[in-house]
C-alpha cells in the first residue's frame, strides 16, 4: 500500500475512532476515572510534582519514575486542563493499537476491507472502552507491548537499526513505566534478540546499550541511595497478598515467628506500623516526598488512599514483608501453590469484574457488555446444568464460561501459533508475544492476589492482533512468507 493510500486509512480509522467514543461517551454516561490519579498509591502527590517535581520523582522509591515525570509535566502547566490531556493520551493509545492491528493485519488478506473491521473490532471491545477511561499504567503498559510488536515487525522487514533502537527504547519505557516488568524482562529480550539475530550481533548490542545504560543509572541511584538495586520496592507489598494467611484455619502466625509488621494488612499509615516516631536519616530529613505521612489530598478521600507510599520508611516496611512472606511460602509450598491457583483464576477473570477503578464505567457499560459477549445466552444455558454458589474469587452473576473462555483461548493461540509456523524463529515478533504472555501470566500469579486480570489486560491487545493474524492466515490458507509484509 502506497503512503498516501496508509495515510488515508489512517485518517479513516481516527474518524471513525472519534465517531465511536463520542456516541459511547454520550449513550452509556461514561466519566474517565481522573480521581484515581490522586488515590493510586503509585503515583506522587499532585501538589508535589507541581511544586518539586523533579525531587520528588528522583527519591521516590516504590514505582519507576516515567509516568510519574509525565504527571508532573503534564500538571505543570497551566494551559490546558490536566484531565483533558491525559484523556487525549489514553484514547490515543487505543487509537494507534487499532492502527497497528489495521496495518499488520493487510498482509495476510487481499479484503481492504477486512482490517478495518478487525480495529472497529477492538474500539468496540468493553475492556477497550474500560481502561482507556482508567489513566493508570495498564493500558499505557498494553500500548507500549503492541508498539514493541510492530516495531520487530518493522526491523524484521527491513533490517534497519533504527527500529531495533526503538524498540528497546519502547521496552525501556515500559520497564521504567511498569514495576512488573522487571529489568530481567528487559535483558532476557536481549539474549533472545542476539540469538536470533546473531549474524547482525553488532547492531544488537548498539541498539541495546543506550537503553541498558538508562536502566542501569536508575537501579544504580536506587542502590546507592536506598540500598535496594532495581526499579522500585514495592515487592514485600505484592508478596503479601499472595502469601498464605492461615494454616489449617489457624493464623499463620501459630506456626511462623513473623515481625509485628505482617500482622497489618498493606498499605497502611506508618503510624499504623507504629513508625511515626522512627527517625529518618538527617541527609533525608529536608525532602518531602520521604517524610510526608500523607498525600496533601487526605480528607478528600480516605486516610487508605491517601498514604504517600514514597516515605522513607515503607522501605523498610516492604523489606519486612519480604522477608516474612519468603519464610512463609518456604515452610509452607502446598498452602502458597494453592494461592497461586486461586491468581491463575483472577488472571483469566472478566475485565468488567474487576472492582475498584474500572467498577463506574463498567456498570454504566453492563448492558452493552452483556450484549457484547452474549451473556444472558450463556448464563441462561448455564443454569440448565448449574445452580450452585460459585467459588471464589468468582461471582456468582458471571457466567462459568467467562473464566473458561480466555485461557482456553490463550492456549489454542500457542497452538495455533505453532501449528502454522509462525513460531519460528525468524518470527521475532510473534516469539515476542509468547514470552510476554508466559512473563505476565507467572510474574502476576507467583506475587500477586488480587488484580491479577489487570495484568492480563496489559497483553489482551497483544494477544487480540496476534489472534486476527492466525484467524486471516488460517482463513486464507496463507501461511507466514517473510516478503509478504510492506509497512
Amino acid at each position: 500500500m502506497s503512503e498516501a493510500k496508509s495515510i488515508r486509512s489512517a485518517i479513516v480509522l481516527l474518524i471513525v475512532f472519534i465517531i465511536s467514543r463520542v456516541f459511547l461517551i454520550n449513550v452509556f454516561d461514561l466519566k474517565f476515572e481522573y480521581d484515581w490519579i490522586f488515590q493510586m498509591w503509585h503515583f506522587i502527590d499532585i501538589e508535589l510534582l507541581k511544586n518539586k517535581m523533579l525531587e520528588s520523582i528522583f527519591y521516590f522509591h516504590y514505582q519507576p519514575p516515567i509516568f510519574n515525570f509525565i504527571l508532573g509535566l503534564i500538571h505543570k502547566q497551566n494551559i490546558i486542563e490536566p484531565s483533558f490531556i491525559l484523556r487525549i493520551i489514553f484514547y490515543s493509545f487505543t487509537y494507534f493499537i487499532g492502527l497497528i492491528i489495521f496495518l499488520t493485519s493487510r498482509r495476510f488478506t487481499q479484503k481492504a476491507v477486512v482490517p478495518y473491521i478487525l480495529a472497529f473490532i477492538f474500539y468496540l471491545f468493553p475492556e477497550t472502552i474500560i481502561y482507556e477511561n482508567w489513566p493508570i499504567y495498564t493500558w499505557s503498559s498494553s500500548f507500549l507491548l503492541v508498539l514493541g510488536f510492530y516495531l520487530l515487525t518493522l526491523y524484521k522487514q527491513s533490517t534497519k537499526p533504527a527500529f531495533l533502537y526503538l524498540f528497546f527504547f519502547s521496552q525501556l519505557i515500559l520497564i521504567l513505566t511498569r514495576s512488573a516488568f522487571h529489568p530481567i524482562f528487559f535483558i532476557s529480550w536481549f539474549c533472545i534478540l542476539l540469538v536470533i539475530y546473531w549474524r547482525e550481533k553488532q547492531t544488537v548490542i548498539k541498539s541495546f546499550l543506550p537503553s541498558l545504560i538508562i536502566l542501569l543509572i536508575v537501579a544504580f541511584k536506587n542502590l546507592y541511595i536506598f540500598g535496594f538495586f532495581g526499579v522500585g520496592s514495592g515487592l514485600g507489598f505484592s508478596l503479601y497478598k499472595i502469601t498464605p494467611k492461615e494454616i489449617n484455619n489457624q493464623p499463620v502466625q501459630n506456626f511462623v515467628n513473623v515481625d509485628p509488621v505482617f500482622n497489618v494488612v498493606p498499605v497502611k499509615s506508618i503510624t499504623t506500623y507504629k513508625y511515626e516516631k522512627k527517625n529518618i536519616p538527617k541527609k533525608f530529613q529536608g525532602i518531602s516526598i520521604l517524610n510526608e505521612e500523607f498525600k496533601s489530598t487526605l480528607g478528600q478521600f480516605t486516610e487508605e488512599f491517601s498514604v504517600n507510599l514514597g516515605n522513607y520508611h515503607y522501605l523498610e516496611i516492604a523489606k519486612k514483608y519480604q522477608k516474612n512472606a519468603i519464610k512463609i511460602i518456604k515452610k509452607f509450598p502446598k498452602q502458597y501453590l494453592k494461592r497461586v491457583l486461586r491468581g491463575s483464576i483472577m488472571f483469566f477473570k472478566p475485565t468488567w469484574d474487576h472492582g475498584f477503578g474500572v467498577s463506574y464505567n463498567a456498570n454504566a457499560l453492563e448492558n452493552y457488555t452483556k450484549y457484547f459477549t452474549l451473556h444472558h445466552v450463556r448464563m441462561t444455558f448455564e443454569e440448565l446444568f448449574v445452580s450452585s454458589k460459585k467459588p471464589w474469587p468468582m461471582s456468582d452473576d458471571i457466567p462459568y464460561t467467562s473464566y473458561i473462555f480466555i485461557p482456553i483461548f490463550y492456549f489454542l493461540l500457542v497452538v495455533f501459533l505453532y501449528k502454522y509456523n509462525f513460531l519460528q524463529l525468524g518470527n521475532v515478533n510473534y516469539v515476542y508475544v509468547i514470552f510476554s504472555i508466559v512473563y505476565l501470566f507467572f510474574v502476576s500469579n507467583l506475587v500477586e492476589l488480587a488484580e491479577n486480570d489487570r495484568y492480563r489486560v496489559m497483553i489482551d491487545p497483544l494477544v487480540f492482533l496476534t489472534s486476527c493474524h492466525l484467524f486471516l492466515s488460517v482463513l486464507g490458507r496463507n501461511n507466514f512468507k517473510e516478503n509478504e509484509y510492506s509497512p
